[in-house]
């Protein structure tokens, strides 16, 4: 039995501004220590653009390691990506080669060094898939999988990335999700034994809602119901949820575990040195404050400072309040929060 910790991630915009920026290394070290404390052994990551989608999964699978403590010969971790045509993001997933699965090949090949059958999707049973944009129903940003296969039982399964165009089709892309070929079988017919389908959806999970129904309807399993996006400008609060605004983002599982463990990470939280009490997180989760020292690590003269509702410079780093946590955690991290959860192959 594979038991496997999957992060989805919409990192936000993470282009040329962000990987010049003299923070770059902080916000590697920072996503590191986030992969690291949850254990996580494939990252699907989105909003990466295309100019530095080549050159971030490389520096993170570096200070993976050199936390681990490993040889560079040693690296465990390897990635695929692709564009996603359109604005110049890219997709990438990462995962590693020394767990309970391995990538898997169109040939059907396994092993460390065989790069997993990946791509975007387009197909189902009846044909090509036409994913919408955000105006018109055919001709959007399709997601990307990625196959692997568990060493101990032999299944075969996929993660599935998709970031779903925002606008008017947004639910006809999240609907469409459900036909693909990736998500049941290969090309060839060959059974698929479960799925990991990750994304930001770009609408509010609502079970009752009929695009997530179709999805559930699989059968799949959510991670999670929370909130994971943040307000763009939130009023003064010391309560961390009143800072959300949207639950966009979420895993879906087609596995056999029928209360998959899932969580969102509150980086806000988790990034500040905040007064008691502020709460523990869920008890699956890592401790409160965990990502503060390195949100400590960053150079505050390298901010910029350009959101409207920062008035003046953030004068501390980690942040105290919650209030600079999200100028902190807005501004230079990710406007999204991490889901997190197990899937259980067997």
């Amino acid at each position: 039995m594979a038991v496997v910790n999957i992060m989805h991630w919409n990192i936000e915009t993470y282009g040329p501004a962000k990987y010049k920026n003299a923070n770059n290394q902080n916000f590697i070290n920072y996503i590191a220590e986030l992969v690291s404390a949850y254990d996580v052994e494939i990252f699907c990551m989105v909003e990466v653009k295309n100019s530095t989608s080549l050159l971030v999964p490389g520096k993170l699978a570096d200070a993976l390691n050199a936390k681990e403590m490993l040889d560079d010969d040693d690296n465990p971790w390897r990635y695929v990506r692709v564009n996603s045509g359109y604005n110049s993001e890219a997709y990438i997933i990462m995962y590693r080669i020394d767990r309970d699965f391995l990538p898997i090949d169109l040939a059907l090949k396994t092993g460390p060094k065989v790069i997993p059958e990946h791509g975007l999707g387009m197909f189902s049973k009846t044909g090509p898939i036409q994913f919408p944009s955000r105006m018109t129903a055919k001709s959007g940003r399709r997601p990307f999988y990625a196959m692997f296969k568990t060493t101990d039982s032999n299944k075969i399964f996929s993660v599935i990335s998709y970031h779903a165009m925002f606008g008017a089709f947004t639910p006809k892309g999240v609907q469409t999700l459900a036909s693909l070929d990736a998500i049941t079988e290969f090309s060839d017919g060959t059974p698929i034994n479960g799925s990991a389908i990750s994304g930001d959806f770009n609408v509010d999970f609502n079970v009752d809602r009929f695009y997530y129904n179709n999805i559930l309807a699989l059968p799949t399993y959510q991670a999670t119901n929370q909130m994971t996006s943040l307000k763009n400008n939130p009023n003064d609060s010391t309560v961390p949820a009143d800072f959300l605004a949207n639950a966009y983002d979420n895993i879906f599982q087609t596995t056999n575990l029928a209360v998959p463990t899932g969580y969102v990470v509150d980086l806000l939280v988790e990034s500040s040195n905040v007064p008691a009490p502020l709460g523990a997180p869920p008890a699956a989760q890592a401790k409160l404050g965990f990502l503060s020292p390195f949100a400590g690590a960053y150079s505050l003269a390298a901010l910029n400072h350009y959101l409207a509702r920062i008035i003046t410079p953030i004068v501390a780093v980690p942040p105290v309040d919650m209030n600079t946590a999200w100028d902190f955690v807005r501004e230079t991290i990710s406007n999204h929060y991490p889901v997190v959860t197990q899937a259980v192959f067997n």
